[in-house]
C-alpha cells in the first residue's frame, strides 16, 4: 500500500518532526526528503521560506566553501556526536551516572567498539585528532586556537569517505528475545 504512494507528513511540532525523521532512519529508509518551511520578512511583508533540511555534514561544507571556518567546524562537531550515538548503543553513550558522554568520551568507545570487533579504528583516531585541535575550539569562545581550512577540508573528507559510507544496520528488531542455553561439556 505505502509503495504506491507518496507520503507526507505536515507538523508544526519540531520534537515530533525529529522523532519521525528517527524512525525512519530506524527503517533504513532512504526515499524521504525533508523540507522546513520558516516565517521570512521582506520589509513589510512576510512570505514563506521553504529550505531542504540538510544533514550536519553538508552544512558544514556549505559554510566550508563561505570561509565561514568555526560554523563549518561547529557542524562537523555536531555531525560526530550524531554519528557516535547511531554508532555505540544507547547504554554506552551515557555515564554511570546517567549523563550523557561528552564527545572524547563517544569517540574512546567507539575506538574501543571498533578494537573489540575487528573494524579498523583508525578513522576514529583521526576524528579525536580533529576533536583535539578544532572540533571543540569552534563550538567554544576560543581566540586562541588557530583553525585552518585545510584541516576542516580533511576532517569533511573523513565523513564524506568513511563516516557517510559506514552502514549502521540492527541484526535483530528491537524487542527480539534471546534465549541462551548453556552447555557445559567438560569431561573429566
Amino acid at each position: 500500500f505505502v509503495n504506491n504512494y507518496q507520503l507526507i507528513i505536515l507538523t508544526h511540532d519540531k520534537m515530533f518532526y525529529q522523532m519521525a525523521k528517527y524512525k525512519i532512519s530506524l527503517l533504513e529508509q532512504d526515499n524521504w526528503v525533508y523540507y522546513e518551511l520558516h516565517e521570512k520578512k521582506d520589509g513589510l511583508t512576510t512570505r514563506p521560506d521553504i529550505k531542504k533540511n540538510r544533514s550536519y555534514v553538508e552544512k558544514a561544507e556549505d559554510f566550508l566553501n563561505e570561509n565561514q571556518l568555526d560554523e563549518s567546524a561547529n557542524n562537523l562537531r555536531k555531525a560526530a556526536e550524531a554519528f557516535c550515538k547511531k554508532f555505540l548503543s544507547k547504554t554506552d553513550t551515557i555515564t554511570e551516572d546517567y549523563s550523557s558522554l561528552d564527545l572524547n568520551g563517544m569517540i574512546v568507545k567507539c575506538k574501543n567498539f571498533a578494537l573489540i570487533n575487528e573494524i579498523n579504528e583508525a578513522p576514529f583516531e583521526e576524528l579525536d585528532k580533529y576533536r583535539k585541535f578544532f572540533l571543540n575550539s569552534s563550538s567554544h569562545d576560543d581566540i586562541d586556537n588557530a583553525k585552518f581550512k585545510t584541516e576542516i577540508e580533511e576532517c569533511l573528507n573523513l565523513f564524506k569517505t568513511y563516516f557517510e559510507l559506514l552502514k549502521i544496520r540492527n541484526v535483530l528488531a528491537v524487542g527480539t528475545k534471546l534465549y541462551f542455553e548453556m552447555n557445559d561439556k567438560k569431561t573429566s
